[in-house]
């Protein structure tokens, strides 16, 4: 009798403390800032902004190019507010491909980063997949 009291105090306790450490997890995901969607935060941004944060940072998943975000809001955001779907990939460190919808159609258009050694800046050249046609911007 004292054997199997022992097995059943030995069982309760192990759910005790795998249901302590499930519940702790879940406390310290529900505060974490990362897994929490400010929405003060996504009505400070600009329709621009918010297209090109969530194509840089939630899409590619980069915290740190500003100089594309920069590029999209200020060259692609006319274009690529018509679409219902857009979505971007990096295809090389310096390259991006963008792919959207415009009226049924899917387009992609190219990406180049270049660095300008005589202004100090970063700039883009923006060309589609179908032509050479070259447009820095």
């Amino acid at each position: 009798m004292k054997r199997s009291s022992l097995y059943i105090a030995l069982l309760f306790s192990l759910n005790l403390i795998l249901l302590a450490s499930c519940n702790k997890n879940e406390k310290e995901s529900a505060e974490d800032p990362e897994f929490q969607t400010s929405g003060l935060q996504d009505t400070l941004l600009s329709p621009e902004e918010s297209l090109s944060t969530s194509l840089v940072q939630g899409i590619l998943g980069e915290d740190d190019e500003p100089e594309l975000e920069e590029f999209i809001e200020q060259n692609l955001y006319e274009e690529l507010k018509k679409s219902a779907k857009v979505t971007i990939d990096r295809v090389s460190t310096s390259e991006y491909a963008i792919e959207y919808d415009l009226g049924g159609e899917r387009k992609v258009m190219l990406l180049r980063k270049y660095y300008d050694p005589q202004k100090d800046v970063f700039v883009f050249a923006r060309t589609s997949p179908e032509s050479r046609e070259v447009k820095t911007q």
